[in-house]
């Protein structure tokens, strides 16, 4: 499915195509929470096209959906493309607060990946905007969850790094 949607060999037309039918087929049913979870998945190919612009506005487009359905893992995901994508924008403000509320949703589920998944983002806001004690105490929390996620050890040698601690790093 991910080669058809475009993601593997980069042909973005394609998968354009293909979440239009998506979200038509969604809309035409009135299934909101199928078009929540498609407009999220738009969002990250966009995201990977580097279509920046399309990619927030499916991104917001999704929490709403997702609110409005209590579908809280498609706004888990809705929230973490947000954060990734207000990121690259220079927004790390809005990358946090999207941040925030994703864990706050992932932890009310207590879903181990979304939790996982959303300290990461709290751990790269933190650490991109320098505040050390946060992306610290964000990748604690993260690694005592999982200990092997490579995105938390990623981010916990540069962090370590950043700070001087070249034997820690």
């Amino acid at each position: 499915l991910m080669d058809r949607m475009g993601m593997e060999e980069g042909d973005s037309e394609a998968a354009q195509e293909a979440f239009g039918r998506a979200l038509a087929i969604a809309r035409r049913e009135g299934d909101t929470g199928l078009e929540a979870r498609t407009l999220t998945q738009a969002a990250q190919v966009d995201y990977f096209h580097f279509c920046w612009r399309e990619s927030l506005e499916h991104s917001v487009q999704a929490l709403e959906l997702a609110r409005r359905v209590d579908n809280p893992y498609a706004e888990v995901e809705a929230h973490y493309s947000a954060m990734c994508i207000r990121l690259v924008l220079g927004d790390p403000e809005g990358a946090r607060r999207h941040a925030a509320a994703g864990l706050a949703v992932a932890e009310r589920l207590r879903d181990g990946a979304g939790i996982t998944g959303a300290l990461w983002a709290n751990n790269i806001v933190s650490q991109l905007k320098g505040d050390w004690r946060a992306a610290r105490d964000f990748s604690d929390r993260g690694l005592a969850v999982a200990p092997m996620d490579s995105r938390l050890l990623g981010c916990r040698v540069l962090l370590e790094y950043e700070v001087g601690d070249f034997g820690g790093g």
